[in-house]
């Protein structure tokens, strides 16, 4: 058995979602958001990696944090406004992360994941139809991957509704 969610707590007001995006210059943008603790073995070396090449072919990329020790993290409705606002959820673990909740939450909110081979992950999230998996030190790939999405904001949708649907049913 898995670890449950409610996708029920992670809807949002739009006009919370507003202010979030407004507060953190996010208008316009096209948002990777990296929803665990900034961490080597939760891959933040290989997501600084991946985001200056995706960085480079798109200018208005930002990567959003949730945080860590130094900076604090976010909980609540500006967490739940960090789903909502991101075009992605990148879960780059490259250690045996056994159920990122991150991929659980990203795809409450309707949002496609690129997850890690590693761990867990691969059991929850569907590669090629709620996100894309990858080995996190295949830096190449998994800037392409987040290209991909940021480039096709359908397909994007598509594997945000079905990682929705996924969670809905399974989890």
């Amino acid at each position: 058995n898995y670890t449950g969610i409610n996708v029920a707590d992670w809807q949002i007001d739009p006009e919370l979602v507003k202010k979030f995006k407004e507060k953190h210059k996010l208008l316009g943008k096209k948002v990777i958001f990296y929803g665990g603790r900034i961490s080597g073995l939760k891959g933040k070396d290989q997501m600084d990696q991946m985001f200056s090449k995706v960085k480079k072919e798109i200018p208005e990329a930002v990567l959003l944090i949730s945080g860590g020790p130094e900076i604090g993290w976010l909980s609540g409705d500006d967490l739940k406004a960090a789903y909502a606002s991101a075009d992605l959820v990148v879960v780059p673990s490259v250690c045996f992360d056994s159920f990122p909740r991150s991929n659980l939450e990203a795809m409450a909110c309707k949002k496609p994941v690129i997850a890690t081979c590693y761990g867990g992950s691969p059991e929850i999230v569907q590669d090629g139809v709620t996100g894309f998996i990858v080995n996190p030190f295949d830096i190449e790939l998994m800037a392409a991957k987040t290209i991909d999405l940021l480039k096709n904001p359908e397909k994007a949708r598509q594997f945000g509704e079905a990682g929705y649907e996924r969670i809905r049913k399974q989890f």
